[in-house]
């Protein structure tokens, strides 16, 4: 299961009817069996006896797409609608498990926060938070990168959230890397001198120079750590041509955890500063003050702000 996480309310491998909150999606794996058996006509009946050839293999299950009816492997919605379209399965089951698999049309999306966002809100009729509405998103990439709400100007040298005195937070998170680097709390410690690039640093040579982990920045697993300065991370390396955060890990060599914007490396993956880091406010988000049709959205729009006096 994807996109949850594991307690008493959500398990990590469960039936379908267990599961009692939404959740992005899920594995599927089919599994074959192989067995050869000898059969014979003896004394008026047959009788069949197994071979010592049994042969299991575990394969991911073939599916279809929902959206587009590609075929898709290894995800639980796509098998239910193959089943479905092949008349095996009746159209209630198969919307059964898509209301709890609301990723269901993109089975692609590992994450897929918008689906999840919808599912909750629909359900418990507040407003939902993820867990970046304290950071503003500077840079993204893959099934991170969000050009609506990122703000590429604050990931420069002028940025007040990247103040030069030092004191600052910058988080990456990133889909597709191991558990220890999906999430990443670099705390600068030092000052920035003259000439540092926090851009070029974390997104194209992650570099020694005013760099060093535990005299001029920290590494944390989670901002809580951060914030009480416990469970540091201990081990960094620099100077390879690779981005942020090279090698480094909590407590030795982690490697292939880098991006880069020229070499390749993690491909899902977003940059973001922390909003306390300044005093100031960040960019409003946009007032609807007009809508038609689809986008008609009176409990949220405020035409009184389309007038003269706005």
């Amino acid at each position: 299961v994807e996109n949850t996480v594991e307690s008493n309310e959500v398990p990590m491998c469960a039936c379908m009817e267990d599961m009692k909150i939404k959740v992005s999606r899920a594995d599927c794996t089919q599994i074959d069996v192989r067995l050869t058996f000898n059969i014979k006509y003896e004394r008026g009946s047959l009788r069949a006896s197994p071979g010592n050839d049994l042969h299991v293999e575990f394969k991911s299950c073939q599916g279809t797409n929902p959206s587009n009816e590609n075929d898709q492997l290894n995800d639980l919605a796509s098998h239910m609608f193959k089943l479905y379209k092949e008349g095996k399965i009746s159209e209630e089951a198969k919307d059964a498990v898509f209301d709890t698999l609301v990723g269901y049309a993109e089975p692609g999306n590992y994450a897929n926060e918008e689906a999840c966002t919808r599912a909750y809100e629909d359900a418990i009729g507040d407003q939902y938070f993820t867990p970046t509405d304290e950071w503003l998103q500077v840079y993204g990439k893959g099934s991170q990168e969000d050009s609506a709400n990122t703000y590429l100007e604050f990931f420069g040298p002028d940025s007040p959230y990247l103040p030069r005195e030092g004191n600052f937070y910058i988080r990456r998170l990133c889909v597709d890397c191991g558990d220890s680097h999906k999430d990443i709390i670099y705390k600068r410690l030092t000052p920035l001198p003259d000439g540092f690039s926090i851009f070029d640093y974390f997104l194209g040579e992650w570099a020694s120079q005013d760099n060093e982990l535990n005299e001029d920045f920290e590494l944390y697993s989670n901002m809580l750590d951060a914030l009480a300065e416990r469970n540091q991370w201990t081990f960094c390396n620099y100077d390879d041509n690779s981005g942020f955060p090279r090698d480094c890990g909590p407590d030795g060599f982690v490697g292939g955890q880098w991006n880069s914007l020229t070499r390749g490396g993690r491909k899902n993956y977003g940059f973001y500063v922390y909003r306390a880091n300044v005093d100031t406010e960040p960019p409003l988000p946009w007032l609807q003050v007009y809508g038609k049709g689809s986008q008609e959205d009176p409990a949220n729009t405020y035409f009184e702000f389309f007038g003269p006096d706005s």
